[in-house]
């Protein structure tokens, strides 16, 4: 539109159509504002139209976006993860642990691991450091977390990416395969939640279960409404977790959704 205005002859048809070239830019803008802010949000409809219309690599894109984001932001504030977490939280995520059946064989990947809130529980519940994986966006967080456990591996990056045949030379090598994947306080942060769901299944041991929790619901509600690029998602319903356990070949063991507390298992 900018090579039309040069070829214009006269000063009338170059002020026409940088008119017209004002309005287009400005509409443009207007449609992706509204575009993000709905993918922001989670519409599922736009979602699919958006990844419809660019394929893969805008969703790669959009994905890299949305993980630097997440990593700005928890670096910035993972002081805050650090203080002591309230007697009431403790129990529930304790009782998350323990009806997830941790035990001491258990090899657990910790998706969203941060400063380490589930770690204690999975060592309490028997779990050795040996076995367990932690993996998040935020470096800070992590590094705060070895602090308390040496001998935890902490695998800095997005779930999506995860791979045991790209692992590092430090990764603990007897383990092949996750019992246990556990979303605990993030997986309304997920950009896609059915692709992460996906993909953690292609790292479950036979008889590996998906776990998808939070002690504060209703606090995921409460960000998603006033920060929606930082959880663009709310936790699922029994419903959606009953249709995508039976896409992926999973059944839900266990649901219960309250004010209190969110807990879905899926298993193989």
């Amino acid at each position: 539109m900018t090579q039309l205005l040069i070829r214009c002859s006269n000063d009338h048809e170059k002020l026409k159509l940088e008119s017209i070239l004002i309005v287009w830019r400005k509409q443009k803008f207007a449609i992706g504002k509204l575009l993000h802010r709905a993918l922001a949000v989670g519409s599922p409809i736009l979602l699919n139209y958006h990844r419809l219309l660019h394929g893969s690599t805008m969703a790669n894109e959009e994905r890299r976006q949305h993980n630097e984001l997440q990593t700005r932001y928890f670096d910035e504030r993972a002081e805050l993860f650090e203080q002591k977490v309230p007697g009431d939280i403790q129990q529930r995520t304790a009782y998350i642990v323990t009806t997830a059946g941790v035990n001491a064989q258990s090899t657990i990947l910790d998706v969203g691991s941060g400063t380490g809130v589930l770690i204690g529980h999975f060592l309490a519940a028997g779990a050795k450091q040996e076995n367990i994986v932690a993996c998040d966006l935020s470096q800070r967080m992590l590094a705060l977390a070895s602090i308390h456990y040496h001998k935890v591996h902490f695998w800095l990056g997005d779930v999506m990416e995860f791979s045991f045949d790209s692992v590092d030379s430090n990764f603990p090598p007897h383990v092949k395969a996750f019992d246990h994947i556990f979303f605990n306080a993030c997986f309304g942060n997920m950009l896609d939640q059915v692709a992460v769901l996906r993909h953690s299944r292609t790292l479950l041991s036979q008889q590996g279960k998906i776990v998808i929790s939070h002690p504060l619901p209703k606090f995921v509600q409460s960000l998603h409404a006033t920060e929606p690029e930082i959880v663009p998602n709310l936790l699922p319903s029994a419903q959606w977790c009953g249709e995508k356990a039976k896409e992926l070949g999973l059944t839900v063991e266990h649901f219960e959704s309250s004010n209190q507390l969110y807990l879905a298992i899926l298993a193989r």
